[in-house]
C-alpha cells in the first residue's frame, strides 16, 4: 500500500504522536540524498526536499513551556538538523544551510512506517508529489508547493560532511535538553536569515543566542566536573584546552567565553549601553560565519564528550606541520 497524507485533520493531530512532514524552501543548501534515524528522516534531491519525523509539536511535550507562536519547528527536527550540522567539517563548516518552511507540513494517514528505511523516503516524496495537482486539497497546499517547487535546489555531495558520524550524534542529541534545541533552532534560523542580505544583522542576533546557549551548556559542565560557580573565564579556559590548545594556538588563558564578541553582543542588543549609542549594529558577516563555523562542533563535543575524527585529523596535521617546521629550522 502506497503511503498517504491526511487531506484533514483529527484534534488528536495536534498534539498526539503522529508521522510529520516537514517541507524545505530551495534557498537553503542541502547534503544529496536520504538519511535515517529510528524517528525521523531527511531527503533531498533535485526535486523536493523535506524531513519525516515521529514525534509531538513542543507545547505538547511538557506542561511547564511558555506559550509561543514561533515554535513552529518540531522538536524531533530539530534533532535530525541539528545531527547533520554537527558532522560538518573542522575548520571550514558552515556546509548545511537547512531551511524549512513554517507551518508547511503534513501528517501521514499511516500508523506505522519504517523510518530506517530509505525506501520510506521515496514512498513519502510520491505521496506529496501526488498533491501538487490534486484539486481536492486546501488552496494552502498549492502556495506550498509554489513556494517548495519554485526554485533550483542547491545540493552538495553528502561527504563533504562527516557524515558518517550523524546517526551517533543524533543518539546522542536529546530534545528534553532544551538549551541545546534552543541553541540548534537558533543556528537554523541564523542560516535562514543570512541567505536574505537585508537580515545580516538578525543573522548575527541569532548566533548570538546560539552562543548563549554553548556558554550555559558549558556552564553547567564546568559544574558537572566540580568547578565551583563557574564564570566566563572558567568558560574561556575551558574552550581554550579543548578546542584551541589541542590546535597549537595562542595561550588564552584568562580570556572570557568568545569574548573577541562580548562588545558586539551588548551594542547590537542595546542600542544605548555603557559601551556608547548606537544607530546601527556594529557586526560583520564573519561575526555570524565565524560562530556558525564554531558552535555546531562546541554543542557535538558537550553531548558527546569527544572531538569528531575531522577535529582529530586535523590536529594530527597541524601537529605534524609543527615538528616539520621544528626540524626544518634546526
Amino acid at each position: 500500500m502506497p503511503i498517504r497524507l491526511k487531506r484533514k485533520y483529527d484534534r488528536g493531530d495536534f498534539a498526539a504522536e503522529r508521522y510529520r512532514v516537514t517541507l524545505f524552501l530551495p534557498r537553503g543548501m542541502y547534503p544529496r540524498g536520504t538519511f535515517c534515524t529510528p524517528d525521523g528522516i531527511f531527503h533531498a534531491d533535485e526535486q523536493i526536499v523535506f524531513t519525516v519525523s515521529f514525534g509531538r509539536p513542543w507545547r505538547a511535550t511538557a506542561e511547564h513551556l511558555p506559550y509561543s507562536e514561533v515554535d513552529w519547528l518540531l522538536p524531533d527536527v530539530v534533532r535530525l538538523l541539528g545531527s547533520l550540522m554537527m558532522v560538518e567539517k573542522f575548520p571550514e563548516g558552515l556546509r548545511n544551510r537547512f531551511y524549512p518552511l513554517p507551518r508547511s507540513g503534513f501528517v501521514l494517514e499511516e500508523d506505522s512506517i519504517d523510518l530506517t528505511r530509505p525506501e520510506t523516503a521515496i514512498q513519502v516524496k510520491d505521496a506529496l508529489l501526488r498533491t501538487v495537482r490534486d484539486r481536492f486539497w486546501a488552496r494552502r497546499v498549492e502556495q506550498t508547493w509554489r513556494n517548495c517547487l519554485g526554485g533550483a535546489i542547491r545540493l552538495f555531495d553528502p561527504y563533504e560532511l562527516s557524515i558518517d558520524e550523524y546517526q551517533e550524534y543524533w543518539l546522542n542529541i536529546s530534545t528534553a535538553n532544551h538549551v541545546l534545541m534552543r541553541g540548534i533552532q537558533a543556528l537554523i534560523k541564523s542560516d535562514m536569515l543570512a541567505a536574505n542580505e537585508e537580515f545580516q544583522e538578525e543573522a548575527a542576533i541569532a548566533t548570538f543566542i546560539a552562543l548563549d546557549a554553548s556558554f550555559e551548556l558549558v556552564l553547567r559542565e564546568l559544574r558537572r566536573q566540580g568547578v565551583d560557580n563557574p564564570c566566563a573565564r572558567d568558560a574561556g579556559d575551558w574552550l581554550y584546552r579543548v578546542f584551541e590548545e589541542p590546535l597549537g594556538m595562542f595561550d588564552a588563558d584568562g580570556l572570557r567565553y568568545f569574548e573577541e564578541f562580548y562588545s558586539q553582543r551588548i551594542q547590537t542588543i542595546h542600542p544605548g549601553s555603557r559601551l556608547g549609542d548606537v544607530p546601527f549594529a556594529p557586526v560583520m558577516v564573519d561575526d555570524y560565519i565565524h560562530l556558525r563555523q564554531s558552535l555546531p562542533g562546541i554543542f557535538g563535543f558537550l553531548i558527546r564528550g569527544r572531538h569528531s575524527s575531522h577535529f582529530l585529523h586535523e590536529v594530527d596535521e597541524r601537529r605534524t606541520l609543527r615538528d616539520r617546521n621544528v626540524t626544518t629550522c634546526r
